[in-house]
């Protein structure tokens, strides 16, 4: 059947509110906004003017599993990172051209390069 879930992302201002530079951080296998290593770099990332948004797999970082599909490693985590790129620029960037970075670690830099 269709995937009705989404995956879940986590984001916060930067000390430039006038900047659409986002910055987009997908963490290592099981891991999520919550981390202390992944809390860090997005406090640099806002200090030197970048937006800052999180990529939580399905099920990691205390996201919340909307659909029968869970993270997996092997599927559909491309798609979820497109989707989460979609989502800055449409929603959190409010339609206006931005550009989007990303940074992982471990898998997450793997689903990042895929």
């Amino acid at each position: 059947g269709e995937d009705t879930g989404r995956p879940s992302a986590s984001s916060a201002a930067s000390n430039s509110p006038e900047s659409n530079r986002w910055f987009l951080f997908v963490s290592g296998l099981g891991g999520g906004s919550e981390d202390s290593y992944v809390q860090s770099m997005c406090v640099a990332a806002a200090r030197r003017g970048w937006k800052v948004a999180v990529l939580n797999m399905r099920g990691c970082g205390n996201s919340p599993i909307t659909s029968p599909r869970f993270f997996s490693a092997m599927r559909g985590s491309i798609e979820d990172m497109k989707e989460t790129v979609k989502y800055i620029r449409s929603t959190l960037a409010r339609g206006e051209k931005a550009i989007v970075s990303a940074g992982g670690w471990s898998n997450g830099a793997t689903i990042i390069n895929n």
